[in-house]
């Protein structure tokens, strides 16, 4: 009993702390928010206004205003994000079924 760990522990109240995995890691560890946030802007940056905030190629994608968006066309920095124009909506679901049936 001497080497239990206590209920009341910071561990074990309040908000629990993780480590971050490596950027490379592919095992069972747990992802911290950080962590997939982190890996999300690497996939998909998130765009505060309909300017981009960076440079984009065709097949990048982004997410403005809680939606995904695929580029269609390539984007310059400070350009315009316009759908039907540089931009398609799009969702994971919907890219990893196209993905999936390429295979």
């Amino acid at each position: 009993m001497a080497l239990k760990a206590n209920i009341n522990s910071p561990e074990f109240t309040g908000s629990p702390l993780s480590t971050n995995p490596g950027v490379a890691v592919n095992n069972n560890r747990i992802a911290t928010t950080a962590f997939v946030q982190t890996k999300m802007n690497n996939i998909a940056p998130l765009e505060p206004t309909a300017k981009a905030s960076q440079n984009y190629s065709v097949d990048d994608y982004l997410f403005l205003n809680g939606q995904m968006y695929k580029v269609t066309a390539a984007i310059a920095s400070g350009a315009n994000l316009t759908v039907g124009t540089n931009i398609v909506a799009t969702s994971v679901a919907k890219e990893l079924k196209l993905l999936f049936a390429q295979l």
